[in-house]
């Protein structure tokens, strides 16, 4: 839609704004994901998200940008407005949503957020949807706190967040289990919560999707799992979990529109051009850097000698290298062919099993993360350029870098900086 346009509905009718838009409610009572709201109310909505406006009186709004329709009922279950107010009387601290795709999951987090901060609680969510994420940017789980009414869950404050390296779980597991359960003692501990709300992914399917919701529920120890189904996607774990857990039921929001892979590839690159608004290049010294999620700096430096017996036994110019437990790292300049009976030389003469050869084009835009002693997440980082022989990375920074050591973390995905769109993925563990 381009341009302004008014819209009206009656009461009684919902009304559906659709991102990237701009919003201006003009008259009338109204409820927005649970929260009530009475006359001018300006917000946006981001792209591809939904924004239920139902109204209570006439209404009357502008939109510009995006989609809108509406229908002449209210689309939000009964029944989440019941488990919230449960939720609440019962003073389950921790709750757990667990739902398919496209479920509703965020919403109905969105609702219970609206719904216990108008009873004056102070309620952390995790949003631990790596690649939808709503709260921090895509490849992390993320940490809000919310004291007021929000029309999104992009709008919670965002405090701090894990970094997993990539936007799906698969493979690393463990990753997004200890980051739900850190930011949960964070936020019931330090940021003294009265509520905590987990939002999780879509994966429920397979062997993969119900392990990482049991081993996730453990790590947490819910109060409460709340539980959208819609067609008994979720009885090859809930037959398990609710031997162990109360476990709600609820129905899935009414009228959603499923969205395309490609919706989502534009969603995550809003998401990533955000977090980085204020990027600027940097420039870390080798030294000054800690590693961790890969090889590359976290070894012992290759002296210069050590660097020119190489080269000579590969036929190459290695630019950079380092001597790990196990392996020796090497990065290497143009392409080389390993001489008979040369790699077993090296094996024995450096005391390792294997070599791990690398280009410098591998590490070129590769998504990296910062931590400090105070924040799990400081920030991310895109590598720019690597000068091996002078020992400088150059960096595109979501955020100012201050504390040394630096703490860097490697992740498993290519991000254009110019443009902050996904490239490719990174072979886990290969930097």
């Amino acid at each position: 839609m381009n341009g302004k346009l008014k819209v009206s509905i009656e009461a009684s009718s919902t009304l559906f704004i659709e991102g990237q838009s701009s919003v201006e409610i003009l008259k009338g009572r109204y409820e927005i994901f649970g929260a009530e709201y009475e006359g001018d109310l300006v917000f946006t909505v981001d792209p591809y998200k939904v924004v239920p406006v139902y109204a209570l009186t006439f209404l009357e709004a502008v939109v510009e940008g995006g989609r809108v329709w509406s229908t002449p009922k209210r689309t939000i279950p009964e029944s989440w407005a019941e488990v919230a107010e449960y939720v609440a009387e019962r003073e389950a601290r921790k709750v757990l949503v667990m739902g398919g795709v496209d479920t509703g999951k965020t919403g109905l987090v969105t609702f219970m957020v609206n719904r216990l901060v108008k009873r004056g609680f102070r309620v952390g969510v995790i949003d631990a949807d790596t690649g939808q994420s709503d709260i921090g940017p895509p490849t992390t789980v993320g940490l809000g706190v919310v004291e007021r009414p929000i029309v999104l869950l992009s709008q919670v404050q965002f405090v701090d967040a894990v970094f997993i390296g990539l936007t799906s779980p698969a493979e690393l597991f463990h990753r997004s289990i200890a980051a739900v359960r850190a930011l949960a003692d964070k936020a019931l501990g330090g940021l003294k919560c009265d509520f905590l709300l987990v939002d999780t992914t879509g994966w429920v399917t397979g062997e993969g999707g119900r392990d990482l919701k049991l081993y996730k529920i453990m790590a947490l120890n819910p109060d409460l799992i709340i539980a959208l189904e819609e067609s008994g996607e979720l009885s090859h774990i809930l037959k398990y979990v609710e031997k162990f857990y109360e476990v709600y039921r609820v129905e899935p929001a009414i009228e959603l529109r499923p969205r395309s892979r490609e919706e989502r590839r534009v969603i995550r690159n809003w998401m990533y051009s955000r977090f980085f608004e204020n990027a600027q290049v940097v420039e870390l010294r080798f030294d000054d850097v800690v590693a961790s999620g890969g090889f590359t700096f976290t070894g012992r430096k290759l002296s210069g000698s050590g660097k020119r017996e190489l080269s000579n036994l590969l036929g190459v110019d290695v630019l950079y290298g380092e001597l790990l437990e196990d392996r020796l790292l090497l990065v290497v300049d143009g392409e080389y062919a390993v001489p008979e009976g040369s790699v077993d030389a090296i094996l024995k003469e450096f005391g390792v099993e294997k070599i791990h050869v690398l280009k410098p084009e591998d590490y070129r835009h590769v998504l990296i993360a910062f931590s400090s002693r105070q924040k799990l997440l400081e920030g991310l980082g895109i590598i720019a350029d690597i000068d091996w022989s002078g020992g400088i990375i150059k960096i595109v920074a979501s955020h100012p870098i201050r504390e040394k050591p630096i703490l860097m973390q490697w992740g498993y995905i290519r991000i254009n900086p110019d443009t902050f769109e996904e490239e490719e993925w990174v072979e886990k563990w290969r930097l």
